[in-house]
């Protein structure tokens, strides 16, 4: 599956060119394939264009419990 993100802003390390720019981030397959101003894709992608959208590193769920069954 083909995702493309419209529009996003990158949160990044600082010190990295991408940092707090707005990009459309193409997903081909899982994997980021491209990111640029403005991508053109074809009718069979995904198109996600939220309002506010940001994309950045490390998102993780901090409240999962991985505790003995039936905790």
């Amino acid at each position: 599956m083909n995702i493309l993100l419209k529009s996003a802003l990158i949160v990044n390390a600082p010190n990295k060119d991408l940092h707090l720019k707005r990009r459309d981030i193409f997903i081909k397959d899982g994997v980021i394939d491209k990111i640029a101003s403005k991508i053109k894709t074809t009718s069979s992608t995904k198109i996600v264009d939220l309002k506010n959208l940001h994309v950045s590193l490390g998102w993780f769920d901090s409240s999962v419990c991985f505790g003995e069954p039936g905790v």
